[in-house]
Formats: structure tokens, C-alpha cells, sequence
């Protein structure tokens, strides 16, 4: 027979089973990739990496934008607003997801995994428009020669 002792609380026993869902770790690591896109995005959107000028390591790399420094920059600076937004309202979305994960567990692992989605939408857009951009420079620099 069990005693008063034995049996923990209704709300302990609320709090471990909610700690101890199975989709919790898959909503962890979704916020996880989330959290790093929009870091990688605000990166991608400081001066710092405009600065740093055609690179094999960081940057939105195209074969327009490692053309030349102009074209880098131009690139870069036009698809700063597509970049921020999307890292911000990314950012949001998931910290919303994760802060309603105990009242539907699923619902918030497809909420995340969206949100995912979209700001790897996002950075592909934003790669396209900063090459756009660079090919308009490059365009403008061969006619002024």
C-alpha cells in the first residue's frame, strides 16, 4: 500500500512528464537550427562582413559577388533588409514556439520546423538578390571601361 509519501504531487508529476515528452528533444534541436540561421543572418548583415571583401570563408558567395570588392559590398548592402528581418521575425517566431511547447508539443515542433523553412528561404532569397545586385555592378563597371 502505498503511503502520502510515496506518491509525489499531482504538479511534480505534472512538470517531470512534460520534461520527459518525447518531442522535446526534437523541438530543442529545431529551435537550435533556428537560433543558429538567424544568428548566421545577422552576421551576414553587419558591416563587418562587407568589410571583409571577397573571401572564401564568410559572406553570401556568388561568382558576381566575389567578382570584385564593389561588387561584394553592393551585394551585401542589398540584401542587409531581406537578412535583418528575416533573422528578427525568425527569432520571434521560435522564442513563441518554445514558450507554448507545453500546451501542444506537436503544433510547436511544426511551428519551429516552418520557421526553419522559412529562414532558409530567406537566405537563399537574399543570396539571389545580392547577386543580382553584384551582376548590375559588374554590368556598370565593364561599360565604363
Amino acid at each position: 500500500m502505498l503511503n502520502s509519501i510515496d506518491t509525489p504531487p499531482r504538479k511534480e508529476q505534472e512538470a517531470a512528464s512534460s520534461w520527459e515528452d518525447p518531442m522535446l528533444t526534437e523541438v530543442f534541436v529545431a529551435t537550435g537550427v533556428c537560433i543558429l540561421l538567424s544568428a548566421l543572418m545577422l552576421a551576414l548583415s553587419t558591416n563587418w562582413t562587407v568589410s571583409l571583401g571577397p573571401n572564401a570563408a564568410f559572406g553570401l558567395k556568388t561568382r558576381a559577388t566575389k567578382s570584385s570588392q564593389e561588387a561584394w559590398e553592393a551585394g551585401h548592402r542589398a540584401a542587409r533588409p531581406v537578412l535583418v528581418t528575416s533573422a528578427v521575425s525568425g527569432l520571434v517566431a521560435t522564442l513563441f514556439c518554445v514558450g507554448f511547447h507545453s500546451a501542444n508539443a506537436e503544433a510547436s515542433l511544426i511551428a519551429v520546423v516552418v520557421t526553419a523553412l522559412f529562414l532558409t528561404a530567406s537566405l537563399v532569397a537574399s543570396t539571389f538578390i545580392a547577386n543580382r545586385r553584384a551582376k548590375g555592378v559588374m554590368i556598370c563597371a565593364s561599360q565604363r571601361e
